[in-house]
């Protein structure tokens, strides 16, 4: 049908124009234009838009053999013809592919274009055979966001045997909905480290409240170095100006490098303007002494000290 319409509009098209001019010679609009094709056309377009196209899609349903609650009409509105296609290409390579390579490609571009249509075919791509499409999804999903597609997310996010966790936690950062902060903080017991620590990073992302406490409990209680530090990276933008004591005494007794740059890049960042105290770092890492110069005076009495231990 594609290939028809793109074979046969150009015709049209060009039959219009050939007489637009011998109809409209003698037609002059309101405003003092004269009649061309182009205006033949885009009556030609509404009038195939209205009594064509809307009643074709007004028509589609889901056969009788998909369950109840997928066969309700999904009609798109697509703002770029292009993208339309290219969506619909996608959709038919996740139902036709027979490598796990292209499918995951297709479910990724899916996600870029933010085709919230397409969020139920990707959550039944969560039950692929192959790990690299479930990420795929996992990471359109988190992409396009929305009631259904977080829904599926936090479900994944609890099963115990989900191997796509980490995934589920990016996504959950990305999509920053508080309706998942309980399911978050559940994860950060989990012994996954990965899973925990990205876990707290998208707590971070949301800035739900309710989260900061049981962060700094787990700061303060984990022996974890990846997770404290994305512990104290998500207290840092949940901006809990307290939290610095407990950051603060893990920053002076832990002998792991990265961490305690991590750490005083939260107490900078709860300091003064978030970002600031980062740049500084930067420059100091760099070039010793030249960043002190420009560090604001609001926080140096509790940043210095620990600036030559970082």
């Amino acid at each position: 049908v594609v290939g028809l319409i793109a074979a046969g509009g150009p015709w049209v098209g060009g039959w219009v124009m050939d007489r637009a001019g011998t109809w409209g010679e003698r037609w002059t609009l309101p405003l003092g234009a004269t009649w061309s094709f182009f205006h033949s056309l885009v009556l030609l377009h509404v009038a195939v838009c209205w009594f064509a196209a809307a009643p074709a899609l007004s028509c589609v349903r889901r056969s009788a053999g998909m369950p109840a609650k997928a066969r309700e009409p999904r009609i798109p509105a697509f703002g770029n013809p292009l993208r339309a296609l290219t969506t619909i290409y996608d959709l038919w390579t996740i139902a036709t592919a027979q490598t796990t390579s292209v499918r995951a490609r297709a479910i990724r571009r899916l996600g870029e274009n933010r085709a919230e249509f397409a969020v139920r075919d990707l959550i039944r791509e969560l039950d692929d055979p192959s790990p690299e499409v479930r990420e795929a999804a996992v990471w359109a999903l988190g992409r396009i966001g929305g009631d259904e597609a977080v829904a599926a997310l936090i479900e994944e996010l609890q099963d115990p045997h989900s191997d796509v966790s980490v995934a589920v936690a990016r996504a959950l950062r990305h999509a920053r909905d508080p309706r998942s902060v309980d399911a978050l903080i559940s994860a950060l017991e989990t012994s996954d480290r990965e899973t925990a620590a990205e876990s707290a990073r998208a707590l971070g992302a949301i800035g739900d409240p309710r989260s900061s406490d049981v962060l700094r409990e787990t700061l303060k209680t984990t022996r974890d170095p990846r997770l404290a530090s994305a512990t104290g990276e998500a207290l840092a933008r949940l901006g809990r100006i307290d939290a610095i004591y407990d950051i603060l005494p893990r920053l002076k007794t832990t002998s792991n490098a990265i961490l305690r740059r991590t750490l005083s890049m939260a107490v900078g960042d709860l300091l003064g303007k978030p970002g600031e105290y980062y740049r500084f770092l930067v420059t100091e890492m760099e070039t010793p002494g030249l960043g002190v110069e420009s560090l604001p005076v609001s926080y140096t009495h509790l940043t210095l000290p620990t600036i030559y231990s970082v």
